[in-house]
């Protein structure tokens, strides 16, 4: 058996962009900079690790959603490799835009009441010339509203979820 991980000691992180934009380049980087390869595979000669199959090595493209790793301070990180061509694939560029929203809502009900709450204070501390502690209450803000909608974007994608058996297959 593996290594196990606690729950938060795991981070997803999803390599969105173009075609030809460098998403596998930068997975093949990661993975070289973790120490999880000894040498950085390329695109164009087919030897990266998230586009094996031979239709993707033919077409020097990604074309389903890869699954790689590393560890890195004490932390899992699942480097999820997603193809930039909407063409490939049926409902890719529906789960990005559906995961998109889910995190667009959370963010807007919480860091909106966060903002609206911060913004006053921020501007007297600038007006009296107390820039530093209005560096530290900015941060205070940012940290508020990550610590409030990472977990409940999260929350909202399992209950949107539902039976649990539903959901999105990358």
């Amino acid at each position: 058996m593996g290594k196990v991980y606690k729950p938060e000691s795991i981070r997803n992180v999803a390599i969105l962009g173009h075609v030809g934009s460098g998403k596998t380049t930068l997975n093949e980087a990661l993975l070289f900079r973790a120490k999880c390869i000894d040498k950085k595979g390329e695109v164009a000669r087919g030897t990266t690790v998230s586009d094996y199959t031979d239709e993707e090595i033919k077409h020097n493209m990604s074309i389903r959603t890869s699954l790689s790793f590393i560890e890195w301070k004490e932390h899992k990180i699942n480097l999820l490799d997603i193809p930039g061509s909407g063409a490939i694939g049926e409902g890719r560029v529906s789960a990005v835009t559906f995961a998109n929203r889910i995190h667009e809502f959370v963010l807007g009900v919480f860091a909106v009441s966060i903002a609206t709450v911060m913004l006053p204070t921020l501007s007297k501390l600038i007006a009296e010339d107390k820039k530093e502690e209005a560096k530290d209450t900015l941060g205070y803000s940012l940290r508020l509203v990550a610590l409030i909608t990472i977990p409940a974007t999260f929350g909202f994608i399992i209950l949107g979820r539902g039976d649990c058996e539903s959901g999105i297959d990358l």
